[in-house]
């Protein structure tokens, strides 16, 4: 409860907080836009995040609870890092005629 007054009175972490909000009923909207619907009022996102704060969080009896709530970081983390070192080819050169032929296949695969 205290990191949660911390950031609401940081003045970087309310600007995030009111960024955030701004972007996700921005983006209800749009999305509302393109399925030509009504979309969210204004207060949408806000009570979402009311509802998210209040929920109550649920560990189980027979688990662990500092493993319940450590794995599932460690699992995110893990999947999130292993995409960077991927390698990545590099197309061959506008004034190639293998350009013509692989930049469909390029597009199509990135």
């Amino acid at each position: 409860m205290r990191a949660l007054i911390n950031l609401l009175f940081f003045p970087g972490g309310l600007f995030l907080i009111v960024l955030a909000l701004a972007y996700e009923y921005a983006d209800r909207k749009l999305i509302a836009r393109f399925e030509n619907r009504i979309g969210p009022r204004w207060f949408q996102t806000v009570a979402d995040i009311v509802k998210l704060l209040v929920k109550e969080e649920i560990t189980p009896a027979t688990a662990h609870p500092v493993l319940f709530g450590v794995l599932p970081v460690v699992a995110m983390s893990g999947a999130l890092t292993a995409a960077p070192p991927a390698p990545q080819r590099r197309l061959p050169s506008r004034n190639q005629l293998a350009w013509r032929c692989t930049t469909p296949l390029a597009l199509c695969s990135s």
